[in-house]
Formats: structure tokens, C-alpha cells, sequence
């Protein structure tokens, strides 16, 4: 990971940036800009307030203050588990 804070991250190719309006993650090849993916939304208000975003082992790891902490594939948005 060479880069994070609250609502986005880069590394292993991937930005990634999270929009609270929606409450969705969204990623982006860093070569040319295309978007990638765009995760489902999360269902608990809470979710809102990211508190984190950290790439490593082509994933997302991501923390809110709903209480999770979810891992989305970085290739494909995918959520493995929270």
C-alpha cells in the first residue's frame, strides 16, 4: 500500500475511494483512470463514516462506524466477508 486515509487508498495498481452519499466503494486503474468496479452498497447507516481503507494481498480492507470491518476483492468488488 503506498497510500491511505479515511475514504481512499492507492496501491497494487488501484485507487480506490469511498462516496458516503452512496455508501459504495469505488475503484480505479491508476494507469488510465477507468473505473474498475463498485462495490454494493452497505446496508447500515453507520457505514457512512469510513474510518479506513488499507490494500494489501489484492484486497481491500475497509472499517466504518458500523462496527465492520469488510474485505472486498480488489480485482472484481466483490465483498469476501465482514
Amino acid at each position: 500500500m503506498l497510500y491511505e486515509n479515511d475514504n481512499n487508498a492507492i496501491g497494487e495498481g488501484v485507487y480506490v475511494e469511498f462516496v458516503k452519499e452512496k455508501l459504495q466503494w469505488y475503484a480505479f486503474d491508476v494507469r488510465t483512470g477507468q473505473q474498475l468496479w463498485e462495490s454494493t452498497p452497505t446496508d447500515d447507516a453507520w457505514g457512512t463514516y469510513s474510518r479506513g481503507a488499507y490494500i494489501a494481498y489484492g484486497k481491500l480492507y475497509t472499517t466504518a462506524y458500523d462496527g465492520y470491518v469488510r474485505c472486498y476483492d480488489l480485482e472484481t468488488g466483490d465483498q469476501l466477508w465482514n
